[in-house]
């Protein structure tokens, strides 16, 4: 995966633990911890806010560059695949990407579409951060940023990361 490889190559001497595929995820909240005698009843609110929610995300997300981020306390550094809002130049990839095609109505019109579609997949993701947000703070715990930047977590490391390395790689082309 071309994503892992870059991750790799920029900080071989980094120790990684990249999460399994199916403990990648986009993240909703800051890290926390949550005392053991609460865990049941936070589950329990935080499923019925998804079932209650009705929110689904769609399948088009677009990732425009790897980042670091860190925990509040810089004790963890997470490896992100940033989600993009479908800028223009998401609009000119899709744009020059669809060769088959061979009207450049047909074109535009595709790409339209597609980026209203990531558009509208990360409006939902920011919305799911702001309900779980009323829940962390129900449980006394900090809400995600105010500014949230939406983005999957690959994988993390303990070592701190040299600031210089906490924008990886700006991808020319969202993938």
């Amino acid at each position: 995966n071309i994503l892992r490889e870059e991750i790799r190559e920029r900080c071989p001497n980094v120790p990684i633990t990249e999460f399994q595929p199916s403990e990648v995820h986009i993240s909703l909240s800051r890290p926390f911890a949550i005392r053991r005698h609460h865990f049941d009843h936070f589950k329990e609110k935080a499923i019925e806010l998804f079932r209650s929610s009705k929110m689904l995300l769609g399948s088009t997300v677009w990732i425009d560059r790897l980042q670091v981020f860190s925990n509040d306390e810089a004790t963890r550094f997470f490896f992100v695949a940033n989600i993009c809002t479908g800028r223009e130049e998401v609009r000119a990839h899709i744009h020059f990407s669809h060769h088959f095609v061979s009207s450049e109505v047909q074109k535009s019109s595709i790409a339209t579409d597609l980026v209203e579609c990531a558009q509208f997949s990360l409006r939902l993701i920011i919305a799911l951060i702001r309900a779980v947000d009323e829940l962390m703070i129900a449980f006394g715990l900090s809400p995600y940023h105010s500014d949230p930047q939406p983005h999957i977590s690959l994988a993390w490391t303990l070592q701190a990361v040299p600031s210089e390395l906490h924008i990886l790689k700006q991808l020319t082309s969202p993938i």
